[in-house]
């Protein structure tokens, strides 16, 4: 049986969410290799925390694979066209993932739905080719959203 995620986990997710909401309110494109560095740390050290913690190494070792994935989209200016589809695809994984492993209340739904739609809008834009300068704005307050639901959310 899997374990809930701890209150340290919930509370790393919710700050990650919310710090990378507010760099893409405030700097958009000039911040994305950094959101991708600190991003991938972020799920790098989460993954570290399922798997010492938590026991759950599989949770913990793909967390830690995105981490990497992340940084090096973020840092290799040949995947910085890939970053935004990367960080998408990547969150999406990260919301199923945390979806299937948390406990199933209100708070774990709306998480789950609002960090699917920032995966798609970050990368539904650069897969179709085309470009919404506003779309930053829009998962910027939604990551925030996310990351407030899930700091005060219930937990088990």
């Amino acid at each position: 049986m899997a374990k809930s995620k701890s209150a340290l986990s919930y509370l790393l997710t919710a700050l990650a969410y919310i710090a990378i909401g507010v760099l893409l309110i405030i700097k958009q494109a000039a911040l994305i290799m950094w959101i991708m560095i600190v991003a991938g740390a972020l799920f790098i050290l989460q993954g570290l925390f399922d798997i010492i913690k938590n026991k759950e190494t599989l949770t913990g070792l793909v967390k830690i694979i995105i981490g990497t994935a992340l940084i090096l989209c973020g840092v290799i200016p040949a995947l910085s066209a890939y970053a935004l589809i990367a960080l998408g695809a990547l969150l999406i994984l990260n919301a199923i993932l945390t979806f299937f492993s948390s406990p199933k209340n209100i708070f774990s739904i709306i998480a789950f739905v609002l960090t699917i739609v920032v995966g798609l809008a970050l990368a539904a834009p650069q897969l179709f080719g085309f470009s919404i300068p506003w779309v930053f704005y829009v998962i910027g307050v939604i990551l925030i959203i996310n990351g407030l639901v899930l700091l005060f959310g219930k937990k088990k």
